[in-house]
């Protein structure tokens, strides 16, 4: 991983003294997250400066973070898959300072700075998946790669941003331009931040929209009425090639794909077979549906057409290795590493450090692939829909992603249905229509804001390379139901694998560690009695606490865990932004929990007459199985009573 801030002077009474101070802060808030092992590096000239560093293996890339030549200084935010490296940072630094639209033929996440001679350009990616964060003051525009980074930098009383917060109680993700906190915004998709230095000291900072996203659909919408569909299934396996070739000639060792058993990591596999580019593949075996699917894909591979590839089998959420740490002490470390902004799901992975990765994570997957699959459409509508359905469907995606039905505070469900009206505003105006409003959502949202590609360098999906996207937008929405760019690509390059069913996370057994087990009911349960920022009340207080009763009882799934895993990120930021509003604890959670599990407790009459039925079910395969979950689950009580 990597971290940069810079900043510029925005006039020309900024003392040193303010310039040094500026850096001590952001010093001040780097220590805690960046590893020792780290390499710094630092340029500044008049009125302007940047940190940056890098993990230790960053020299296994192909892509300097930095680089100086005389008056020329670049920082990169990440590496530039898909275009040519020739030349490398400084060469696109150079073309970057003439105006050209360097970042065009980039597979997200990408940004470059360059300074040269009072003139500087801070490049966003076309899609603003880049984490690129702005701040300004009277004194100083900053910029950073973590939001936090910017709002300490610039000495502002640090507060959460409660819109974005909003959209993160919703959605699973801080929407749009929004960041967790006030005064701080992801830089906007293909917005160029031009700065040049006044005669008399300071920088004149100002934002231009260049190459983005929505060019890529105006070219969608003339290569519909232009191209036939082998056409667009030609175009599709370009894009999918650059990113691939292209991230080859940027790493130096061998490329790591995840193949699940589902059909877009075949997609990608499939194309990279064929195309000689043989990468280790890894499954996560949490479920076993996955990991026999994979299993016989790789079989496949050897027996039929006598390719040999390395196959690794994961277990990504194993039970003792997670609930080792408790759920509080997870989510804090996940905060800290990712300052707030990673998915809540990951509450039932591994413990991280709390630091920025020591380790380069460079590997292929199939995020995005549901562009082409029409993922978000109604099962409804048949054929096309109007822009009203289009508008509702997307509302039902991202109003109730990541909680039930009342779970959120009904205010914050109405900002962000007047937010989301904004998004179709604009890919209307980019020429789209009906159907293909939901990808341009699903795209601007779910994967800009919510996909963990941007937090992990190297972590690439071919599905975000210009020429797929323009083509996956281009295919009729009927094509895309019938998996018809899916298959094309499958038959083309590994037809052996077109007929093995497709399976997904959700089919079968989970060994998968949930929410509920361990201490975790217990931690929520904390937060709830503890908790009381303006943060922690997005969610319904009375809605959490009926779920952990639920899941206490046994009575969890998905929609409840879910609930959950957004409560405790909150109330955890809520205790970190809001210290004054924690309160001392009032009940403990045996006492929270104990008359509800004795009130819905079977009548000892019911359990007499159950008895003989549970015997006979123990006898069975899936009765053990079944009992085992249950034991897991009154283990998990207990332990939370302890």
């Amino acid at each position: 991983m990597y971290f940069v801030l810079g900043y510029f002077a925005r006039h020309g009474n900024v003392s040193d003294d303010a310039r040094r101070r500026l850096v001590e802060r952001a010093e001040q808030a780097l220590a805690p997250v960046v590893p020792e092992s780290y390499v710094r590096h630092r340029h500044e000239g008049p009125g302007w400066g940047v940190l940056a560093g890098h993990s230790a293996d960053w020299n296994r890339l192909r892509w300097p973070l930095t680089a100086q030549d005389g008056e020329v200084t670049v920082v990169s935010f990440g590496i530039p898959v898909g275009v040519d490296p020739a030349g490398g940072p400084l060469r696109m630094a150079g073309r970057l300072l003439a105006g050209d639209d360097v970042h065009a033929p980039v597979v997200p996440p990408f940004g470059l700075l360059a300074v040269r001679d009072g003139q500087a350009e801070l490049q966003q990616d076309w899609l603003g998946m880049c984490r690129i964060f702005i701040g300004r003051t009277d004194d100083f525009v900053v910029f950073a790669s973590r939001p936090g980074l910017v709002a300490q930098a610039l000495g502002s009383p640090l507060a959460p941003d409660l819109d974005g917060w909003a959209s993160y109680v919703s959605a699973g993700h801080f929407g749009g331009d929004s960041s967790p906190y006030a005064g701080v915004r992801l830089l906007d998709p293909g917005v160029r931040m031009s700065a040049v230095r006044r005669p008399g000291g300071g920088w004149e900072v100002a934002e231009r929209q260049r190459f983005s996203a929505d060019d890529l659909m105006r070219r969608a919408v003339a290569a519909q009425a232009e191209c036939s569909f082998d056409e667009l299934m030609e175009l599709a396996g370009t894009g999918l090639g650059a990113a691939t070739a292209g991230l080859s000639r940027l790493y130096d060792g061998t490329l790591r794909l995840g193949l699940s058993g589902g059909k877009d990591s075949r997609v990608i596999a499939a194309s990279m077979v064929g195309a000689g580019v043989l990468p280790t593949f890894f499954t996560n075996i949490d479920t076993k549906a996955e990991g026999d699917t994979a299993r016989h894909l790789v079989g496949v591979l050897r027996e039929k057409l006598g390719v040999e590839v390395e196959h690794q089998l994961v277990h990504a959420s194993p039970l003792a290795r997670v609930t080792a740490t408790d759920l509080v002490d997870r989510v804090r470390r996940l905060h800290a590493e990712y300052d707030y902004q990673f998915p809540s799901s990951y509450t039932v992975r591994p413990a991280r450090s709390g630091q920025l990765a020591e380790q380069l994570a460079v590997t292929i997957g199939g995020a995005a692939g549901e562009l082409a699959t029409g993922y978000w459409y109604p099962p409804e509508v048949a054929g096309d829909c109007s822009r009203a359905t289009a508008d509702e469907a997307i509302r039902s995606k991202l109003l109730l992603a990541a909680v039930t039905p009342g779970a959120a505070h009904p205010e914050v469900h109405e900002k962000e249905r007047a937010r989301l009206l904004t998004i179709t505003d604009r890919g209307a105006a980019a020429g789209l229509t009906g159907l293909r409003l939901t990808d341009y959502a699903y795209l601007m949202e779910r994967m800009r804001r919510w996909s963990a590609l941007a937090y992990s360098v190297g972590m690439v999906t071919p599905f975000l390379a210009p020429d797929f996207i323009v083509a996956a937008f281009a295919v009729d929405p009927q094509r895309k139901r019938e998996r018809a760019m899916h298959m094309g690509v499958i038959r083309q390059y590994v037809p052996e694998w077109a007929d093995v069913p497709f399976v997904s996370v959700n089919t079968g057994r989970s060994t998968v560690t949930r929410i509920w087990d361990g201490t975790g009911l217990a931690s929520v349960h904390g937060l709830l009695d503890t908790v009381h920022g303006e943060l922690s009340q997005l969610m319904r207080r009375e809605v959490v606490a009926k779920t952990i009763l639920a899941c206490a009882a046994g009575r969890g799934g998905g929609p409840q865990e879910r609930v959950l895993q957004q409560y405790v990120w909150l109330a955890a930021a809520s205790h970190e932004f809001e210290p004054g509003a924690v309160r001392p604890p009032t009940q403990s959670y045996q006492a929270f929990v104990k008359p509800y599990l004795k009130a819905t407790r079977l009548p000892r009459a019911a359990r007499k007459v159950l008895s003989p039925v549970v015997r006979q079910v123990k006898r069975t395969d899936l009765g053990r199985r079944v009992l085992a979950q249950v034991r897991r689950r009154i283990d998990a009580r207990k332990g939370a009573s302890a």
